[in-house]
């Protein structure tokens, strides 16, 4: 990965050293401020870390320490994201702590630090399949089968992680799912499709991030 001015000029590598049959990946981010980069280094295609370095150059930073799992399984799709602000990176990760390699959401500042699991703890066989950050960087919205494995369902948190996650979507008829979600340009409002009150005939909603009846 290189950086190099727009007017021209020698360009700066911004990896560190890569070891044999390891890459950076083409999923990378640049934060709104300019102030960093974030990429992926995988290795024979399959542990996948995260990294932060200085738009500049200069030391790269990983973004979950060796004293943590997950760092080995940093999921692509969808790839980590930058809050708009530039301070934060959400991104899914396997769990390989959990015994069952469970999908978890976590967040962690820009410039390194230690990452905070957002989702609480998952159904067995649940995963965290979708987010999106609103514009105001403040709060996390995801899609997972957090309490009942393989019903999906929405849910908002704190980018920090400060409070737990509170569900958004009504209560689902048996058999039903959130299936796909978008957040209004102001972040202040989620619209979803589901088929929450009747199984397979799938409709729109909309429900203010903050809470209430959809």
């Amino acid at each position: 990965l290189y950086t190099v001015n727009m007017t021209g000029g020698t360009p700066i590598k911004l990896n560190g050293p890569l070891d044999e049959n390891t890459d950076v990946e083409c999923a990378f981010d640049v934060t709104s401020n300019s102030a960093r980069v974030i990429y992926i280094i995988s290795q024979l295609g399959v542990s996948r870390t995260l990294f932060s370095v200085p738009l500049s150059g200069g030391v790269s930073v990983k973004m979950t320490p060796d004293t943590l799992p997950v760092h080995e399984a940093v999921d692509g799709f969808p790839e980590p994201a930058v809050s708009p602000d530039g301070s934060v990176v959400v991104y899914i990760a396997q769990n390989l702590d959990d015994g069952c390699g469970a999908h978890d959401l976590y967040s962690v500042p820009a410039a390194g630090g230690t990452p905070v699991r957002l989702n609480t703890n998952l159904f067995q066989g649940g995963d965290v399949h979708w987010f999106e950050i609103t514009p105001d960087s403040s709060t996390v919205v995801y899609k997972a089968d957090q309490d009942t494995d393989g019903v999906m369902e929405l849910y908002r948190v704190p980018v920090s992680g400060a409070t737990a996650p509170v569900k958004l979507n009504d209560t689902l008829v048996t058999g039903g799912d959130v299936l796909d979600f978008k957040l209004s340009s102001n972040g202040t409002t989620v619209v979803y499709r589901a088929d929450q009150d009747t199984d397979n005939v799938k409709e729109l909603y909309s429900i203010p991030v903050s809470g209430g009846t959809s």
